[in-house]
């Protein structure tokens, strides 16, 4: 067992000499006057105010979309991790505020369903994009490009059952989704402002899909240097914004978007 304090010395702090590449960012984050923050408090904090920490009150832990207000969800476990680490943290001698951001975005990129529907993703974006999904690779993706926090300039920075379920609802949400993949059809929705969508397809979920794109395909217009998806066109890059937008849902959202896909 380690001592006490046996890892100080290699712990990320400012004297570190691998400190200042530690901190280095894709691109630049706006900073506050007088900010007494470091910059892995500042990460704890931005994951802790971002949307998508927001949705894993709703999400999969081991217990799906239940309504026992006993059953861990995970955000609850993303907390009792937060609480584990920084005890050990603490106890070795490291760097605390680095290891509470870590604990508290490792399960941001989980996609409903739990491990589940993170197999059936990865599936899907094999398949339609020739790539593999795994949450922790997501996670990243989610907090250096989908979770970035505007500026005050607005600048940024399994049960058979269950699998079954799962995979029914999440592969019917993406093909219902993608059938739109042509070029014309998608950029009608888009320039007509979601207008007459109950014409096209299912309002529910077109609108919020749409919603969706115009956010991550018109990045600059909230002062952000990056656009997500730069060619909806491309049905790769197509196939990628509707996993995108699966992967960030909560069980219960997904549950809706498919119920209005089977009622009439």
């Amino acid at each position: 067992m380690s001592n006490k304090g046996d890892f100080t010395r290699v712990a990320m702090n400012d004297d570190n000499p691998n400190y200042r590449m530690a901190i280095q960012r894709g691109r630049e984050l706006y900073s506050r006057k007088k900010d007494i923050r470091s910059e892995f408090a500042r990460d704890y904090t931005r994951i802790l105010h971002s949307m998508a920490y927001r949705r894993l009150k709703h999400k999969t832990q081991v217990f799906f979309n239940t309504h026992n207000d006993h059953i861990c969800t995970r955000m609850e476990h993303v907390a009792h991790v937060e609480s584990v680490s920084h005890t050990i943290s603490e106890y070795l001698g490291l760097n605390t505020e680095l290891t509470k951001a870590i604990a508290m975005g490792h399960d941001l990129g989980h996609a409903p369903f739990g491990h589940c529907g993170e197999g059936i993703i990865s599936k899907l974006l094999q398949q339609y994009c020739r790539e593999k999904f795994w949450h922790e690779k997501n996670g990243l993706r989610v907090v250096d490009q989908l979770e970035l926090l505007e500026s005050p300039d607005k600048e940024v920075r399994n049960l058979d059952y269950y699998q079954k379920y799962a995979e029914l609802v999440i592969k019917s949400i993406f093909e219902e989704l993608y059938q739109y993949s042509e070029v014309d059809d998608i950029i009608m929705l888009l320039g007509e402002k979601i207008k007459k969508l109950s014409e096209t397809g299912n309002e529910f979920l077109f609108k919020n899909f749409c919603d969706w794109l115009q956010t991550y395909s018109v990045m600059k217009e909230r002062g952000i240097d990056s656009i997500v998806y730069e060619d909806i066109s491309d049905k790769q890059t197509y196939a990628r914004a509707i996993i995108d937008f699966i992967a960030g849902m909560t069980d219960s959202y997904a549950i809706k978007c498919f119920e209005t896909l089977i009622s009439f």
